[in-house]
């Protein structure tokens, strides 16, 4: 059964007694703000508009151009160029008009018919595949908006003003359409720092997805507002007097937050009304930057404040570049409330965002704002075009969009925002691809830190490089941005390919020179005979050997000659060849061999025993698979050295590369018996993985299973030390 509505005024709806939207009023905004402007084109999208819509009805009873001339009009409150807003006219031509492209560019130009476009739906396709029209839509829109940014801010003004006339919709229509309103619209408008949309949206989003919870916050702002109407007068007078005792010039409002937001803190806050800091709030406007301070220091001496609660977003600005001073005060009789302190400059950016800065002349948003906004918007476009399904795309740019930011510094104090737990890694790839790639650590506030190190708002970041320094399948689990782990993953495979086409050329070579006077064949002669694989390139015939696909076996039998056999006396690849082949293979022009990643099909660490750095390690040639490393003493190898072992050695160790070791920890049961070993290790500084406990039959001895993260043997005997301290251990293993 559907809940009922609750009686009160939504603020952001549209009156149905209004008077209809006039186009006199659009053109007479226009010439308030750019007298000069030449309204021909506007005029011209007017009767094209005027013209597609004739006929046509809203489900509402009124005609349907009514809505692209509110749209028009919300624009005109922008202070936009006049293209714009004729944009906004023409909003629906397509969509409900039926007007093909080619027709636009005819009549009114392609930069006009450009921003149509963008703002178009896909084709209508079937109710059941809504989550496919919305989806594309949305990509679409995207790929546009970030290409030119009036696309956006149509967008979301065409959005606004369809909420407003919700009440005629049926309500699953309206419950939908509230929902795209509030994941999508409402973050995007946020974004782009227009709060006059946001609000909105989010206000009648709230109303009609949840009419109870709804009602139920109007009653309790509502008295709470007749309870506090004699604290806002007394308070309204007091910095009133003590600005104009200053001789500061100022200009101040009471405000009250909206439904939506109030409901939302209470939420994430779990409590009342009552236990909301800034419901009774005020907004000063003042000139310059100087005042904003001079206001802030003396409302401070006025009364005392909240010091955790003190924001300056004018030295750092929200990632939307929104500016303002915030504090928290507790007048004399122990009332919390909220004081906002802008320019007016800022305060029309807070309303307006990015259109506070549109240049009406040219059309366009001027730099830094362009630049800022369209790199974000490109972002979105790059880390979700892999997505191929609908459903997890949209979730995808929800929770990218509901996800807060946090604003790091370059050393040459150049701010980056990235999504909130992102890395060093994170970072490194953001700012450049080969940044990333290279990547070895990073400095957070002067102190050298891992790149899994997750970053803070305020922090001054520089990422260390080193360009022998390579990706690894680790990476993948440090970086947390969609664009960062695609541009690791798209590395990680074409290295993987050309190391696969070298292990080949080598697996290839060594079957051949079991033969006696059988060489390499050449080019020509190899690439006659790839037809027999069904392959056309030679790189494909190597990879396909490591792979397996193709055995050693049968690729070099086509290049044998007839009645070859193997020679007992066969040549055997020296330890210090197949040493300089491994490094050409990994890339590491190094003394010492450096053994990748247990990830890596093409040189692992065997799981029989878990070697790390430090560790005695030998190598074994695995046709089709690679080098499988392993402990010199190897419980699976008996004791014995097999004949075909490759002596290695490990790289100079890496406080970056981290190695899972698995221990087995046996101790008397005793209470805090888990505390103690974990005490031990977080004093070893390393962190445990895993952790299963369990006793034995008498329950006399507690065996207590680990595994935990380390760079190196050495780190891995000061694990040991630590746990040698406890009490009451018996004994310790490796695993």
């Amino acid at each position: 059964m559907e809940s009922e509505r609750p009686v009160g005024k939504i603020l952001a709806s549209k009156d149905p007694s209004s008077p209809a939207p006039d186009f006199q009023a659009i053109k007479k905004r226009i010439h308030a703000y750019y007298p000069s402007a030449d309204l021909s084109l506007l005029t011209k999208a007017h009767e094209f508009a005027s013209r597609t819509h004739k006929g046509q009805v809203r489900r509402s009873g009124e005609p349907f151009y009514y809505h692209p001339l509110s749209v028009a009009f919300m624009l005109s409150g922008f202070n936009l160029d006049p293209t714009t807003i004729a944009a906004g006219l023409l909003v629906d031509v397509m969509e409900e008009g039926g007007v093909q492209h080619k027709t636009l560019v005819d009549e009114l130009g392609k930069d006009l018919a450009g921003i149509v476009a963008g703002l178009t739906k896909v084709g209508k396709v079937k109710l059941s595949n809504q989550s496919r029209i919305q989806a594309e839509s949305f990509r679409k829109m995207i790929l546009a908006s970030s290409r030119d940014l009036r696309v956006l801010i149509v967008k979301l003004a065409d959005a606004c003003e369809n909420m407003k006339t919700l009440q005629y919709l049926r309500p699953e229509q309206q419950r939908r359409i509230s929902r795209e309103a509030l994941e999508i619209f409402a973050p995007l408008a946020q974004r782009m720092g227009i709060n006059r949309i946001k609000t909105d949206l989010e206000q009648l989003a709230f109303y009609y997805l949840e009419p109870d919870a709804y009602a139920d916050v109007n009653r309790q702002m509502t008295e709470r507002m007749e309870l506090g109407r004699a604290f806002f007068e007394g308070a309204m007078k007091v910095i009133a007097e003590t600005l104009k005792e200053n001789n500061v010039t100022f200009e101040l409002e009471s405000r009250v937050k909206s439904h939506f937001s109030i409901n939302k803190k209470m939420i994430n806050k779990n409590r009342s009304l009552e236990g909301i800091y800034d419901f009774y709030a005020f907004r000063i406007l003042t000139e310059t930057l100087s005042e904003c301070y001079q206001i802030l220091g003396l409302l401070h001496a006025k009364w005392r404040h909240i010091p955790g609660r003190i924001k300056d977003f004018i030295a750092t600005p929200k990632d939307n570049l929104y500016q303002s001073l915030h504090t928290t005060l507790i007048s004399d009789d122990g009332t919390l409330f909220e004081v906002q302190i802008r320019t007016y400059e800022m305060h029309r950016f807070a309303e307006e965002g990015i259109a506070a800065h549109w240049s009406c002349e040219k059309g366009v948003l001027p730099e830094p704002y362009f630049t800022k906004m369209t790199s974000w918007l490109k972002q979105i476009n790059d880390e979700h075009q892999s997505i191929k399904n609908n459903n997890e795309y949209l979730q995808n740019i929800k929770g990218q969009l509901r996800a807060k930011n946090v604003l790091v510094l370059t050393p040459n104090a150049e701010t980056k925002s990235l999504p909130e737990g992102s890395t060093c890694l994170d970072l490194a790839y953001y700012i450049h691809t080969k940044l990333g790639h290279e990547a070895l650590a990073a400095r957070v506030n002067g102190e050298k830190v891992p790149l899994r190190t997750r970053l803070n708002s305020g922090d001054i970041v520089e990422i260390i490089r080193d360009s022998k320094h390579v990706p690894t399948d680790e990476w993948l689990k440090i970086a947390k941005t969609r664009s960062a782990r695609d541009k690791i993953q798209l590395w990680l495979k074409r290295d993987k390919k050309v190391r696969a086409i070298a292990y080949g050329q080598i697996i290839f070579k060594r079957e051949l020179d079991k033969y006696k006077g059988v060489g390499k064949p050449g080019k020509e002669s190899l690439e006659s005979q790839l037809s027999l694989f069904g392959l056309t390139r030679a790189n494909d015939f190597f990879s396909s050997i490591t792979r397996g696909a193709i055995s050693v076996q049968r690729a070099v039998k086509p290049f044998l000659p007839k009645g070859a056999r193997k020679t007992n006396d066969m040549v055997q690849p020296t330890e210090g060849r197949f040493k300089r082949a491994f490094k050409t293979i990994t890339g590491q022009n190094r003394k010492r061999i450096l053994v990748r990643g247990q990830e890596d099909p093409l040189a692992f660490l065997s799981k029989c025993c878990n070697p790390i750095i430090g560790d005695s390690i030998i190598g074994l040639f695995m046709p089709g698979k690679g080098l499988q490393v392993h402990m010199a003493d190897c419980p699976s190898l008996n004791g014995a050295r097999p004949d075909k072992a490759i002596d290695l050695e490990w790289d100079e160790p890496n406080e970056h590369r981290l190695f899972r070791v698995r221990l087995k920890v046996f101790v008397k049961e005793q209470e805090g018996m888990l505390a103690g070993i974990s005490q031990a290790i977080a004093n070893a500084k390393t962190n445990i993985c895993q952790l299963h406990a369990s006793s034995n039959d008498e329950g006399s001895m507690g065996v207590v299973e680990l595994v935990i993260q380390i760079t190196s043997a050495g780190q891995l005997e000061r694990v040991l030390q630590q746990l040698q301290k406890i009490p009451d251990l018996i004994t310790v293993e490796r695993v």
